[in-house]
Protein backbone atom coordinates (compact mmCIF):
# COMPACT_ATOMS: atom_id res chain seq x y z
CA UNK A 1 0.00 0.00 0.00
CA UNK A 2 2.93 2.50 0.81
CA UNK A 3 4.19 1.89 -2.15
CA UNK A 4 1.22 2.77 -4.38
CA UNK A 5 1.35 6.18 -2.43
CA UNK A 6 -1.09 5.37 0.37
CA UNK A 7 -0.19 7.28 3.57
CA UNK A 8 0.64 5.73 6.18
CA UNK A 9 -1.92 7.12 8.74
CA UNK A 10 -4.42 5.66 5.83
CA UNK A 11 -2.57 2.55 6.05
CA UNK A 12 -2.68 2.73 9.85
CA UNK A 13 -6.21 3.25 9.66
CA UNK A 14 -7.30 0.31 7.41
CA UNK A 15 -4.85 -1.95 9.25
CA UNK A 16 -6.70 -0.76 12.75
CA UNK A 17 -10.05 -1.03 11.19
CA UNK A 18 -9.46 -4.59 10.28
CA UNK A 19 -7.87 -5.29 13.88
CA UNK A 20 -11.05 -4.05 14.97
CA UNK A 21 -13.45 -5.94 12.82
CA UNK A 22 -11.64 -9.11 13.64
CA UNK A 23 -11.72 -8.72 17.18
CA UNK A 24 -15.49 -7.78 16.93
CA UNK A 25 -14.37 -5.20 19.60
CA UNK A 26 -15.35 -2.20 17.69
CA UNK A 27 -12.28 -0.09 18.40
CA UNK A 28 -10.58 2.01 15.85
CA UNK A 29 -9.16 5.15 17.39
CA UNK A 30 -6.21 6.22 15.44
CA UNK A 31 -3.45 7.30 18.04
CA UNK A 32 -2.75 10.91 16.41
CA UNK A 33 0.30 10.94 18.93
CA UNK A 34 1.92 8.28 17.85
CA UNK A 35 1.68 9.15 14.31
CA UNK A 36 2.95 12.74 14.46
CA UNK A 37 5.81 11.27 15.85
CA UNK A 38 6.46 8.82 13.50
CA UNK A 39 5.66 11.32 10.42
CA UNK A 40 8.44 13.79 12.36
CA UNK A 41 10.88 10.58 12.57
CA UNK A 42 10.61 9.86 8.56
CA UNK A 43 11.10 13.50 7.67
CA UNK A 44 14.11 14.34 9.56
CA UNK A 45 15.56 10.76 8.45
CA UNK A 46 14.80 11.87 5.01
CA UNK A 47 12.53 8.87 4.18
CA UNK A 48 10.44 8.85 1.62
CA UNK A 49 6.53 9.00 2.10
CA UNK A 50 3.05 10.42 1.24
CA UNK A 51 1.99 13.36 3.26
CA UNK A 52 -0.54 12.75 5.85
CA UNK A 53 -4.57 12.50 4.69
CA UNK A 54 -5.80 13.18 8.00
CA UNK A 55 -5.92 17.30 8.65
CA UNK A 56 -5.46 17.24 12.01
CA UNK A 57 -2.23 14.73 11.84
CA UNK A 58 -0.56 17.36 8.64
CA UNK A 59 -1.63 20.15 11.06
CA UNK A 60 0.49 18.92 13.63
CA UNK A 61 3.39 17.66 11.44
CA UNK A 62 3.38 20.80 9.39
CA UNK A 63 3.85 22.83 12.79
CA UNK A 64 6.81 20.65 13.54
CA UNK A 65 8.40 21.21 10.59
CA UNK A 66 8.00 25.17 11.18
CA UNK A 67 9.34 24.53 14.27
CA UNK A 68 12.18 22.56 13.10
CA UNK A 69 12.95 25.31 10.32
CA UNK A 70 12.54 28.12 12.21
CA UNK A 71 15.64 27.05 14.86
CA UNK A 72 17.84 25.90 11.92
CA UNK A 73 18.10 22.38 13.91
CA UNK A 74 20.27 19.45 12.65
CA UNK A 75 19.31 15.69 14.04
CA UNK A 76 21.67 13.92 16.17
CA UNK A 77 19.50 11.22 17.82
CA UNK A 78 16.19 10.30 17.39
CA UNK A 79 13.79 8.03 19.13
CA UNK A 80 16.77 6.70 21.28
CA UNK A 81 16.55 3.80 23.84
CA UNK A 82 17.72 5.23 27.03
CA UNK A 83 18.73 2.76 30.41
CA UNK A 84 19.79 4.68 33.94
CA UNK A 85 21.49 3.16 36.47
CA UNK A 86 18.88 4.85 38.39
CA UNK A 87 16.62 1.54 37.11
CA UNK A 88 14.21 3.44 34.73
CA UNK A 89 14.60 3.61 30.88
CA UNK A 90 12.73 5.54 28.18
CA UNK A 91 13.17 6.87 25.14
CA UNK A 92 13.50 10.14 24.50
CA UNK A 93 12.18 11.73 20.91
CA UNK A 94 14.84 14.35 19.61
CA UNK A 95 18.57 15.32 20.15
CA UNK A 96 19.26 17.59 18.04
CA UNK A 97 21.81 20.55 17.37
CA UNK A 98 21.53 24.45 16.99
CA UNK A 99 24.01 26.91 14.87
CA UNK A 100 26.30 27.11 17.57
CA UNK A 101 26.77 23.19 18.41
CA UNK A 102 24.30 22.87 21.33
CA UNK A 103 22.75 19.88 22.42
CA UNK A 104 18.97 20.25 22.62
CA UNK A 105 16.62 17.22 24.37
CA UNK A 106 13.15 17.81 22.45
CA UNK A 107 9.84 16.66 23.63
CA UNK A 108 7.21 16.33 21.19
CA UNK A 109 3.53 17.12 22.13
CA UNK A 110 0.66 16.88 20.88
CA UNK A 111 -1.68 17.47 24.26
CA UNK A 112 -3.73 20.27 25.55
CA UNK A 113 -0.99 21.87 27.41
CA UNK A 114 1.94 21.60 29.20
CA UNK A 115 2.57 19.81 32.51
CA UNK A 116 4.89 19.51 35.52
CA UNK A 117 5.04 15.33 34.53
CA UNK A 118 6.71 16.30 31.25
CA UNK A 119 9.23 18.58 33.06
CA UNK A 120 9.90 15.75 35.53
CA UNK A 121 10.21 13.72 32.39
CA UNK A 122 12.87 15.74 30.28
CA UNK A 123 14.93 15.92 33.66
CA UNK A 124 15.21 11.77 33.63
CA UNK A 125 15.69 11.42 29.76
CA UNK A 126 18.58 13.99 30.35
CA UNK A 127 20.02 12.31 33.46
CA UNK A 128 20.08 9.09 31.52
CA UNK A 129 21.15 10.47 28.64
CA UNK A 130 24.04 12.37 30.01
CA UNK A 131 24.57 8.65 31.60
CA UNK A 132 24.35 6.94 28.76
CA UNK A 133 26.73 9.23 26.57
CA UNK A 134 28.96 11.34 28.39
CA UNK A 135 27.54 14.07 26.47
CA UNK A 136 26.40 16.99 28.15
CA UNK A 137 22.40 18.41 26.99
CA UNK A 138 22.48 22.43 27.06
CA UNK A 139 18.59 22.86 26.52
CA UNK A 140 15.57 20.93 27.01
CA UNK A 141 12.51 21.78 24.78
CA UNK A 142 9.09 20.62 24.77
CA UNK A 143 7.51 21.11 21.76
CA UNK A 144 3.77 21.18 21.99
CA UNK A 145 1.76 20.59 18.36
CA UNK A 146 -1.96 21.59 19.03
CA UNK A 147 -4.77 19.52 17.52
CA UNK A 148 -6.25 22.68 16.89
CA UNK A 149 -5.69 25.53 14.79
CA UNK A 150 -3.13 26.94 16.98
CA UNK A 151 0.61 26.94 16.15
CA UNK A 152 3.01 24.91 17.63
CA UNK A 153 4.61 26.00 21.13
CA UNK A 154 8.12 25.52 22.19
CA UNK A 155 8.71 25.81 25.63
CA UNK A 156 12.14 26.26 27.12
CA UNK A 157 12.49 24.18 29.92
CA UNK A 158 15.65 25.35 32.58
CA UNK A 159 17.26 21.95 34.35
CA UNK A 160 16.44 22.64 37.92
CA UNK A 161 17.64 20.23 40.77
CA UNK A 162 14.49 20.00 42.23
CA UNK A 163 12.90 18.75 39.36
CA UNK A 164 15.57 15.87 39.17
CA UNK A 165 14.52 15.56 42.65
CA UNK A 166 11.16 15.14 41.87
CA UNK A 167 11.51 12.77 39.29
CA UNK A 168 13.75 9.98 41.23
CA UNK A 169 11.30 10.72 43.68
CA UNK A 170 8.56 9.64 41.50
CA UNK A 171 10.86 6.66 40.45
CA UNK A 172 11.25 5.90 43.76
CA UNK A 173 7.49 5.94 45.07
CA UNK A 174 6.28 3.70 41.48
CA UNK A 175 8.91 1.05 42.91
CA UNK A 176 7.55 0.78 46.25
CA UNK A 177 4.19 0.65 44.69
CA UNK A 178 5.77 -2.40 42.48
CA UNK A 179 7.15 -3.94 45.98
CA UNK A 180 3.64 -3.32 47.78
CA UNK A 181 1.72 -4.77 45.11
CA UNK A 182 3.97 -8.05 44.97
CA UNK A 183 3.74 -8.74 48.49
CA UNK A 184 -0.33 -8.55 48.61
CA UNK A 185 0.23 -11.02 44.78
CA UNK A 186 2.13 -13.31 47.28
CA UNK A 187 0.04 -12.82 50.27
CA UNK A 188 -3.30 -13.83 47.92
CA UNK A 189 -1.51 -16.74 46.54
CA UNK A 190 -0.24 -18.20 50.38
CA UNK A 191 -3.59 -17.58 51.46
CA UNK A 192 -5.43 -19.32 48.56
CA UNK A 193 -2.82 -22.37 48.99
CA UNK A 194 -4.10 -22.25 52.73
CA UNK A 195 -7.61 -22.76 52.19
CA UNK A 196 -7.16 -25.13 49.48
CA UNK A 197 -5.76 -27.42 52.09
CA UNK A 198 -8.23 -26.38 54.70
CA UNK A 199 -10.87 -28.79 52.21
Amino acid sequence: MERSGIPIDQIQKIVTNAKSNARKTGDNILNIGSMVHKFCEMWLKGEKFTDPSDPVILSCFEKFKRFWTKHKLKVVESEKVLYSERGFCGTLDLIAKDSQNNLWLIDIKTSKGLFLNMVHQLHGYKLAYEEQTGKKINKMYIVRLPKDSGDFEARHVLYKKEHLKAFLGLLSCHKSELLFNESVRQYKLKKGKQNVRKN
